[in-house]
């Protein structure tokens, strides 16, 4: 018979409960070359959970869209505590106006209605919003205040909700679809591609269909994005040093 101060020991050695995440991939975003430039709508993605976010929030022609999603899933706009964009294009940022209560995060900005907040992805620091739960890190390269989302699933899952950083599947093995976007520094965004390959269980690219990273999804990116030596140990920090940024 187990007695109070048995489920007392027991739950110490457990540790607390923890809350994990859902991952809901609201809208599978594209990105083609025209006659007329580029035609593009950004992945926008919700996470359920402790608190309520949305991330890249596509054009103001798709606010009805992310409406209904949200109210499919018994959600209103009041209801979300973050709206995330990965960084500050045009595309990324087109229905933020629909959140008035909501915290606003766009790259390395955070705000709540007139209130700017100091925060650690200024100074190439990650900034938990749960712990390690759910937690936006800076992955500079296509803009130099890039961040990813990273949110565990389960206690051994990490969804990368990443923007630009991937731009779709098919750029991890071929180089040219990302730098066709003339990243602000190459050289930072292979160094956190990588780096995200090795952290991530499933990433959600910028404009398209999310995907596992899986053995075989590693060993064909690895073979196709070698890292140079002199890239592979540069930071922010250090590009901010050697007056690179």
């Amino acid at each position: 018979m187990m007695t109070k101060k048995t489920v007392n020991y027991y739950c110490i050695l457990l540790g607390p409960k923890m809350s994990f995440y859902e991952v809901i991939e609201i809208h599978e975003g594209y990105s083609n070359t025209s006659d007329k430039g580029m035609v593009a709508i950004c992945t926008c993605t919700l996470i359920k959970g402790k608190y309520n976010c949305i991330v890249n929030t596509m054009i103001p022609s798709n606010g009805e869209l992310i409406l209904k999603v949200l109210k499919d899933h018994q959600l209103k706009p009041e209801d979300i505590h973050y709206v995330i964009c990965t960084n500050g294009d045009s595309g990324l940022i087109g229905n933020n106006h629909l959140f008035l209560e909501s915290t606003h995060i766009i790259g390395h900005t955070i705000s709540m209605k007139d209130i700017y907040h100091s925060n650690s992805l200024i100074y190439d620091r990650p900034y938990e919003l749960d712990g390690k739960r759910l937690q936006l890190l800076p992955t500079p390269g296509l803009t130099l205040v890039d961040i990813t989302v990273l949110v565990k699933t389960s206690r051994n899952t990490v969804v990368a909700i990443t923007g630009g950083l991937f731009e779709k599947k098919e750029d991890l093995t071929n180089n040219y679809i990302w730098l066709f976007s003339r990243p602000e520094c190459p050289s930072l965004q292979r160094y956190y591609r990588n780096y995200i390959m090795n952290t991530a269980n499933r990433i959600i690219p910028g404009h398209g269909a999310g995907f596992e990273v899986d053995d075989d999804v590693k060993a064909s990116f690895d073979n196709h994005n070698s890292t140079h030596e002199n890239e592979k140990l540069l930071s922010l920090r250090d590009l901010y040093r050697l007056g690179l940024s």
